[in-house]
């Protein structure tokens, strides 16, 4: 049978001459569900957390997990054990990775007309087969290329690596997956100093329907897509405006939003003489683009921002 166990793969070591900038945006995310009721947070966050679900039934549905060779169906819960059940059975004479994700999105795309009657959004939006297709291709090109690979750049210290492939994962967050608001789809952008190719990016894509944007904002986001493109027409975002010398501007390594989405906090890797600067100039900057509405807090409130400089801890074990 399929091993559907997790394991640990790899552990990286950071250099002592970085460390991470973290910054919450003062947007709450509450997946439980406010007082009220559901929240945009957790709507969007179970309609995703749906998505990958239903892929995996369309997947069933087309063939995938068979009892005609070693491994059943039983075996195939998630995923990841789809991919493992189409890795067991792939042709090693032709690109594994490349036959697999051919594979599964055959078979979700196959199977997405047996399940098409189950196929709809905790909001009642119809779900086609190119959203279950572009779910499962964002999960595997993260777990299958882009976490591999970070974890390759920063063993080696190949940073010039590392943040392109960040770049890709934070793009598949708020473009596939779309968990990103407009706030932390912008934090890393405006970090790794992308906003201008953003700009040009949108600005490409609104005259080529085949062009995806660069970003684009989670339909559960405060505000419209329009509003995320237009946050990218300032490109003197965080520059001196009161006419007083300042520090030269710090870019950061890598950055990405992280967590469950839908608000929360971004990341930023950068050495860690030029920190607190960053963490500074970052702060500085997050507050011209987003203008604080309250000091109480809220989404975007002064007393609930919060940009700060840590070093990155264990990841889960048992005790």
């Amino acid at each position: 049978p399929i091993s559907t166990s997790s394991s640990q793969e790899s552990v990286v070591h950071l250099s002592s001459e970085l460390a991470f900038v973290i910054a919450y945006s003062g947007a709450k995310a509450e997946k439980a569900g406010g007082v009220e009721g559901a929240t945009d947070a957790s709507i969007g966050f179970n309609s995703a957390s749906d998505l990958a679900s239903r892929a995996l039934g369309a997947y069933l549905a087309g063939g995938g997990g068979g009892d005609n060779i070693e491994g059943s169906v039983e075996d195939v819960q998630t995923l990841a054990d789809a991919i493992r059940w189409e890795r067991s059975i792939a042709d090693t004479t032709s690109n594994e990775r490349q036959s697999v994700k051919a594979s599964i999105t055959k078979r979700i795309k196959a199977g997405t007309a047996a399940v098409a009657a189950a196929l709809s959004t905790t909001t009642n939006e119809k779900i086609t087969a190119d959203d279950l297709v572009r779910r499962f291709e964002q999960f595997y090109d993260e777990s299958e290329y882009l976490v591999p690979s970070a974890a390759y750049a920063i063993s080696q210290k190949r940073y010039y690596l590392l943040g392109p492939i960040v770049d890709a994962s934070h793009r598949g967050a708020v473009n596939s997956l779309k968990n990103q608001i407009e706030e932390t789809a912008w934090l890393p952008l405006w970090a790794r100093g992308v906003e201008e190719e953003n700009d040009l990016a949108c600005r490409s894509s609104s005259s080529s329907s085949s062009t995806e944007p660069l970003f684009v904002a989670s339909k559960h986001a405060t505000g419209s897509k329009a509003d995320l493109m237009n946050q990218f027409e300032s490109l003197d975002v965080g520059m001196d405006t009161k006419n007083r010398q300042k520090p030269k501007r710090i870019r950061a390594l890598a950055a990405s939003a992280f967590g469950a989405g839908f608000g929360g906090s971004c990341w930023a890797l950068v050495h860690r003489t030029q920190a607190r600067e960053f963490a500074r100039q970052w702060r500085e900057a997050y507050d011209d683009r987003f203008p604080a509405k309250t000091n109480g807090g809220g989404i975007g409130g002064l007393g609930m921002r919060e940009f700060f400089v840590t070093d990155p801890g264990p990841g889960a074990f048992c005790v």
